[in-house]
């Protein structure tokens, strides 16, 4: 799946608008760090005011930049707008309906990493629905005062990780974030904590089975393989010539409120396990063990069920 990448120039004081101010400050690293960054791409994404900016002056800096303006001029970008018409020039097409649902199947396409330059609100945007893969930040030393900021506007908390820094001789310094804890769809389990590796006979089975039953959704395909993620860990579906033996527990969710979840899951269709269990208390088909997370001082009420691949996942909540 291809990546979506917002490669932006912010000042000190979070200005991204206009950055003319960048110029003073540019060198030789800044401008090879770029060429690299737009080789591993092959289009643009961008909101209206950036496109039309951009296109107002790229066409014309062939000879002065190069190979790198014969790559933003002939890649293709997708702008998102409600006000501009077809056809539009710079080798552009317009999105004008529901922007996740386009650049969700952009995504899917094959191809290189997808830039969005600029385009503060279409980042707000793809940032509500966890459709930035990488957010590369080139921080300049100076402070403008005024003019639109990053992330501005009403946008819910997130959490990013660092993972790479670069520092130039100029003093600009270039912060590449991912996004922390991603979460896979807004299903039952998304809140929940997950960590195994699953066979699959057929990953186009497992993926529905996941998605209409669980709410879930892949944040990454590989070959052979879908990997999730959930608020407090991942699990991946592999492709398996061999089948799950169903008789022990290979993954297991820990939820808030396993009444709630339960009842959900079951409304989708998902069928739980009769549960036989000597010793144990088993109440409205769920399994209470005392004492089973020793470094919490409390028990767990859990119940079971299988997958469409016939492997064994369980619903845990903390009790006690």
């Amino acid at each position: 799946m291809r990546k979506v990448v917002v490669s932006e120039f912010v000042s000190l004081d979070g200005v991204i608008e206009e950055p003319l101010w960048s110029r003073r400050l540019t060198g030789e690293e800044q401008q090879k760090y770029k060429l690299y960054e737009l080789s591993a791409s092959d289009a643009l994404l961008l909101g209206r005011a950036t496109y039309e900016e951009l296109a107002a002056e790229w066409p014309h800096l062939s000879e002065q930049y190069g190979g790198y303006t014969d790559m933003m001029n002939s890649y293709p970008k997708h702008v998102v707008s409600t006000t501009l018409q077809e056809p539009l020039e710079w080798n552009a097409r317009l999105i004008k309906g529901d922007v996740a649902e386009e650049v969700t199947k952009l995504k899917q396409e094959p191809g290189k990493d997808i830039l969005v330059y600029g385009s503060g609100d279409l980042v707000n945007t793809l940032m509500k629905h966890n459709l930035v893969d990488e957010y590369r930040l080139m921080v300049f030393p100076i402070v403008v005062g005024s003019g639109k900021r990053l992330f501005e506007g009403e946008i819910d908390t997130t959490a990013l990780e660092l993972v790479d820094s670069k520092t130039f001789g100029t003093g600009v310094v270039v912060l590449t974030y991912q996004p922390a804890g991603r979460i896979s769809g807004t299903g039952p389990l998304a809140g929940g904590r997950a960590i195994a590796k699953l066979p699959a006979q057929d990953l186009e089975r497992a993926r529905a089975f996941y998605r209409d039953k669980l709410g879930l959704v892949p944040v990454e395909e590989r070959d052979g393989g879908l990997r999730y993620v959930v608020a407090s860990g991942e699990f991946h579906l592999f492709l398996s010539t061999g089948s799950a033996s169903g008789e022990s527990t290979q993954m297991g969710f820990e939820v808030e409120d396993l009444d709630a979840v339960v009842a959900e899951l079951r409304s989708r269709g998902v069928v739980f396990e009769a549960i036989d269990a000597p010793g144990y208390e088993v109440v409205d088909g769920m399994i209470e063990v005392d004492d089973n997370y020793p470094s919490k001082g409390r028990g767990e009420r859990g119940i079971f069920f299988h997958d469409s691949e016939g492997n064994l996942l369980a619903l845990g909540q903390a009790i006690g």
